[in-house]
């Protein structure tokens, strides 16, 4: 994957969940009720060949039954909202797939769904509530 931040593996050792937008539309990230300073994350446009931007990431910790405001764990709750088309989608009870615990994990934000990957494969496909 390429890396367009400059920022994969932050930390050594230290995994981490990272939120790519796939969408037309700046992205707003909620995070177990946290709204995210980084907040919007920019859309995928043509003149970026429609590559994901990606500055959202946060400490993936799966020690933790729920995620907190600045940790990923086990279960979560996220919220995208597109302001551009007044779209706010909400996701309860968000489960880590937990493949590699060890590594990163992506989030790639569809317009209608989100999909974890973790190095090359695709993990799952999770709806809105």
């Amino acid at each position: 994957m390429v890396d367009t931040t400059g920022a994969i593996g932050v930390a050594a050792g230290m995994p981490y969940l990272w939120i790519f937008n796939w969408t037309p539309w700046s992205l707003y990230v909620n995070l177990n009720g946290w709204d995210d300073p980084k907040n919007p994350l920019k859309p995928s446009v043509a003149a970026n060949s429609y590559y994901p931007y990606s500055d959202n990431h946060y400490p993936r910790d799966l020690s933790l039954d729920n995620g907190t405001s600045t940790s990923w764990g086990h279960t979560n709750q996220l919220v995208v909202n597109f302001k551009e088309v007044s779209q706010r989608l909400q996701y309860s009870n968000l489960e880590d797939p937990v493949a590699t615990i060890s590594a990163d994990l992506y989030l790639w934000v569809f317009v209608n769904s989100v999909m974890f990957a973790q190095q090359s494969s695709l993990l799952k496909e999770v709806e809105p509530d």
